[in-house]
């Protein structure tokens, strides 16, 4: 049953990004795959809930390279409130400050690289992994980076509008150390 719940969810997620995007067939296929091995792995709603956005978050980065306000900011909102709620909002403000904080000195760095909304992104997504401990908010952030690094050398697309987007790399990696952690 969570592995249908998954594959609806992610599909209607990848159907709310019209403002953006428009999903296509192959990208509902992708969502919906992805669902469902979300839900074939935990029966974890918010693990679910997770996936369904992340899956909207890389379509848009990957068709647009831009990630939206719309998309980052009010994710990372609902992390720190839900955080805060179980008693982990210190830790999830720590661990999405400290995130994004290391994407915005690589972004400065290395203009065009990263850019603000990879930032902006790493707001919830550190929180995530670090509500769940720190080994789960290493794994994210060191598989992160270097998921995008093998797939920029594997193809040739380096830096600015022709690199490949960081968005899909961050989501998919905080989401395997969500579920490796057993959240």
């Amino acid at each position: 049953m969570t592995v249908l719940l998954g594959s609806a969810l992610c599909c209607l997620a990848v159907l709310t990004v019209g403002r953006w995007v428009t999903p296509t067939v192959p990208d509902l296929l992708a969502a919906a795959a992805v669902g469902a091995a979300l839900g074939a792995v935990t029966t974890d709603t918010a693990v679910l809930a997770v996936g369904a956005w992340s899956c909207a978050v890389a379509l848009v980065d990957l068709v647009r390279h831009r990630l939206p306000n719309d998309l980052t900011l009010p994710a990372a909102g609902a992390v720190f409130l839900a955080a805060a709620h179980q008693g982990g909002g210190e830790s999830a403000l720590l661990g999405g400050l400290a995130l994004a904080g290391v994407h915005l000195v690589g972004s400065v760095v290395s203009p065009g690289s990263i850019g603000g909304g990879d930032v902006k992104l790493c707001l919830a997504l550190g929180g995530l992994g670090a509500v769940s401990g720190p080994s789960t908010w290493t794994v994210a952030a060191v598989l992160a980076p270097t998921t995008t690094l093998v797939l920029a050398a594997m193809t040739g697309r380096t830096g600015g509008a022709a690199g490949i987007p960081h968005g899909p790399a961050l989501c998919a990696a905080t989401l395997v150390a969500w579920v490796n952690a057993g959240t």
